[in-house]
């Protein structure tokens, strides 16, 4: 049933773009603060297996349909993608028809776990985005929530590598991942000023960490940081949202996220929004890597199903968090 629906919703809905989620849920770590669908590595035959038997599997099932369709996006999230060999990840391009015309193809990555192989590959295969997971840059905070330290020089130095490269790169921070409140903010804003200057990624995407208690006030001065931040280097933009006072209630309810580019500021792709946790109009998912107990999420117009239940069920889409990101992309001149 399932099936027979997203091959007749992706051969005639053609005003949403066709996006292909792959999913590797496995980690060198479990960090804290993680509410991802992934788990730690046990040993390699583990990965081996699972990229066999269910993603290579499940690729398989949809070869037909993704050879007749043209597939606009392509994302491998986790967990950590970069965890997998260059070979491993080279089997499930291989997989993927017609993956060297897909226009836009986006892959996560550790900086513990991301290679010179990786990034060599993802230049062959024409890979447009990499989003790294920094988070923090203070040892004692990475310790705190089991997260792997990148030191400062090693971080300067992958930069220069990526910008080496072309490929547009993400460096992800998150806030208040120490005390939880506003005594967290002069770190941060450090951690933040310095990724801006020393490495210059293409964009950051800056987040609140979801155990904490998200509040108007902390929004508020953290939407005071990043301005300032701005202001010091001013070919960042924030390109997902106007940091107004009026928006401050929203972000806090939707627990928005803050990108900041300092190049190609048109970019995006199917989660580019503030609200990215949310469920967007205007793209059919089709995601891979679903097992009994890693359930990712599929939707295809009003429609998503949740693998291994074989089951199709309807979720309401809010226009407004579209709406408001192509109010917010137009009104900075962007292309939408």
């Amino acid at each position: 049933m399932v099936k027979e629906y997203f091959e007749h919703n992706y051969l005639t809905n053609t005003s949403d773009e066709k996006v292909l989620y792959i999913h590797i849920p496995y980690c060198v770590r479990k960090c804290k603060y993680c509410v991802c669908q992934s788990n730690v590595m046990a040993e390699k035959t583990e990965i081996r297996k699972y990229i066999e038997e269910v993603v290579l599997h499940q690729l398989a099932e949809y070869t037909d349909l993704l050879g007749k369709v043209k597939i606009d996006q392509l994302y491998i999230g986790g967990g950590t993608p970069t965890i997998l060999s260059i070979d491993e990840l080279n089997n499930i391009f291989e997989a993927i028809p017609g993956f060297e015309a897909i226009p836009l193809k986006c892959i996560e990555a550790s900086p513990e776990t991301l290679t010179n192989e990786h990034i060599e590959l993802f230049v062959k295969k024409n890979f447009s985005f990499v989003s790294i997971g920094v988070q923090s840059l203070d040892k004692a905070i990475c310790k705190k929530q089991n997260r792997y330290h990148v030191s400062k020089e090693e971080l300067i130095k992958l930069s220069q590598r990526l910008l080496q490269t072309g490929i547009y790169f993400n460096f992800d921070l998150i806030c208040f991942m120490d005390k939880g409140d506003v005594r967290d903010l002069p770190q941060f804003s450090d951690d933040l000023t310095f990724v801006m200057k020393e490495c210059r990624p293409s964009s950051i995407t800056i987040h609140q960490l979801q155990q904490t208690m998200f509040t108007c006030e902390k929004t508020a001065m953290l939407q005071e940081v990043i301005k300032k931040a701005m202001l010091q280097s001013e070919e960042y933009q924030c390109v997902n949202s106007l940091l107004q006072e009026e928006d401050v209630y929203n972000d806090t309810v939707f627990q928005a996220e803050y990108r900041l580019a300092c190049r190609d500021y048109s970019f995006s792709h199917y989660m580019w929004n503030k609200y990215a946790a949310l469920p967007v109009k205007g793209y059919d998912i089709l995601s891979v890597g679903y097992t009994e107990f890693i359930h990712t999420i599929s939707n295809a117009g009003s429609i998503f199903y949740s693998p291994g239940e074989n089951k199709i069920k309807r979720v309401k889409f809010n226009s407004y968090i579209y709406d408001d990101f192509e109010r917010i992309r137009k009104e900075k001149g962007f292309i939408v």
